[in-house]
């Protein structure tokens, strides 16, 4: 497991960094990363939280005597792995409120220049202990464990310290590892420890949010602040070697722990799995969790924070995340109107071309397509096209999307037998690649695919609207008419980078010899 690991692990730092050659040293430390991230199991996460969403902690109401137990439960787990303190009076606690105590603890840097450097992981360990009118959607009175608010994030956090104090080598900068106390009472934890930080805030380069991660289903992970740093997005996609469905948000709510550190104009993201019908309430219990789900969360969260602590710049703030929204990303994702049908027929997928005995069959002919008009029926073969004998599909589809306006196709009727020549004008102009974008100003060099055309290239790539191009024959394309001229000049095998929903993958076009524009959607020549 560990081989596989390090593997993978080593394909997303390519991807982070498509051009370096890792050392011998950096290779060993990504070995070291990719086992420490393997110690993250299920068996122990759920011990975690079976311990922390016991009913003898009565719910960990901030300030009560189950939230001081689950306060001592922490601050040992951080004394065994080895956090150093950094809490008041040389200890793991930042007493504050009504008894109330955040928990902190700290990973030094390795790197003489970035060690003062900090990266804030934390999470909420209280809860609402037996509920009230004013935080629990009843019954009350009945004890609230929290399993996945937010036993399940603390739970995340404690395994993370236990496998990074593996590490043969730590992170280069150093990371700040809170449990934030008060939560459910206003965020209380987390603003008071901006407001009265341990160390300084100018060291802060980035945080991350844990609050309920343990109910991961089909719809996936979200992630909310993505767009607070420039390129944020790509960075995060390509840690995800769990393969997990991220659902970006651009929604920036004041609902949890995150919020103030973006306040202070701090690089920040949440992970969330979602709202349920046990949150705040008394079934908000152990057996809820999707534990097997927690863990893939845990460890991409982990190799998240150890590549953020080890990369060699930082994230600065994006202040215009502020501004934007879930209705601007709305209105960025739209997609474009369809490309004007340059045929308009489906073949049959069994059928293959290589002589005069197979041609390739039309199954199915588009009503008003440029086909249609032209007489072509479902049963017909294809046998040629312009004098060019047909061996394949795609043979077919590149000469379609190739040429200007009219064809003539040698037919075969099905029934009888009997070949006729059919001149077609097709719809639509040339496309070489086949599909169009628009740029993201919250990310330089991201082109969102807008659309793409039936049996083009790029559809038959894979390439789909919604999908996200990071790099192109491994350059980042910063305009569209970097973008289109890349792709109408290249040759051969067009790699490219592209990200759908937090999965990252290369995709490769076979191309012909340049000849014909591909025209991005924002008007460019």
């Amino acid at each position: 497991m560990p081989n596989l690991i390090f593997r993978s692990v080593f394909g997303s730092v390519l991807l982070l960094f498509p051009s370096i050659c890792l050392s011998v040293q950096a290779q060993e430390e990504l070995r070291s990363i990719a086992e420490a991230v393997g110690t993250i199991e299920e068996l122990d996460l759920r011990a975690h939280v079976e311990v922390l969403a016991d009913d003898s902690l009565e719910g960990r109401e901030a300030g009560s005597r189950g939230g001081h137990a689950a306060a001592k439960y922490i601050a040992l787990h951080m004394k065994k792995y080895g956090l150093e303190t950094a809490g008041d009076a040389g200890s793991y606690y930042q007493v504050f409120g009504k008894g109330y105590r955040n928990l902190l603890g700290l990973l030094p840097g390795t790197d003489t220049s970035l060690k003062d450097e900090v990266i804030v992981v934390g999470a909420h360990y209280d809860h609402v202990g037996y509920g009230s009118r004013t935080d629990s959607f009843g019954p009350y009175g009945t004890i609230h464990n929290g399993a996945d608010d937010n036993a399940s994030g603390t739970s995340a956090i404690l395994e993370m310290i236990e496998a990074f104090e593996q590490l043969e080598v730590g992170p280069r900068r150093s990371i700040l590892f809170c449990l934030w106390d008060g939560e459910e009472k206003g965020l209380l934890g987390s603003k008071h420890w901006l407001s009265a930080p341990t160390l300084s805030l100018e060291n802060v380069k980035f945080s991350i949010n844990l609050d309920m991660i343990g109910r991961l289903r089909q719809e996936g992970l979200s992630v909310y602040g993505e767009r607070t740093a420039a390129g944020l997005r790509e960075f995060l996609s390509s840690a995800n070697l769990e393969r997990l469905q991220i659902q970006f948000n651009w929604d920036i709510q004041p609902d949890s722990d995150h919020y103030p550190f973006i306040r202070k104009r701090i690089p920040t993201v949440m992970m969330h799995t979602g709202l349920h019908g046990e949150y705040h309430r008394p079934s908000d219990d152990i057996e809820t969790l999707n534990y097997a789900g927690l863990q893939s969360v845990t460890r991409y969260v982990a190799r998240t924070i150890w590549a953020l602590a080890d990369r060699a710049e930082s994230f600065r703030f994006r202040p215009a995340a502020m501004m934007e929204s879930e209705t601007a990303r709305r209105t960025f994702e739209r997609f474009a109107p369809p490309f004007s049908t340059r045929l308009g027929i489906a073949l049959d997928p069994e059928m293959r071309a290589g002589d005069r005995e197979n041609g390739l069959r039309i199954e199915k002919v588009l009503v008003g397509s440029p086909a249609a008009v032209a007489g072509l029926q479902a049963g017909d073969e294809i046998l040629s096209l312009n004098g060019v004998t047909l061996k394949t599909q795609e043979q077919l589809w590149n000469l379609i999307f190739g040429v200007e306006k009219r064809v003539v196709l040698e037919v075969r009727n099905d029934s009888t037998g009997e070949s006729r020549e059919v001149q077609v004008r097709l719809g639509g102009s040339p496309l070489r690649i086949g599909l169009s974008w628009r740029f993201d100003k919250g990310h330089p060099g991201l082109a969102y695919i807008t659309r793409v055309s039936t049996n083009s290239r790029a559809d038959r790539a894979g390439l789909r609207p919604g999908h996200r191009i990071y790099r192109v024959n491994n350059e980042v394309m910063l305009t569209d008419l970097d973008l289109q001229q890349e792709l109408n000049e290249a040759e051969g095998l067009l790699e490219l980078q592209v990200e759908s929903r937090g999965q990252v993958r290369e995709v490769q076009i076979e191309l012909a010899n340049p000849a014909m524009s591909q025209k991005s959607e924002s008007g460019h020549p």
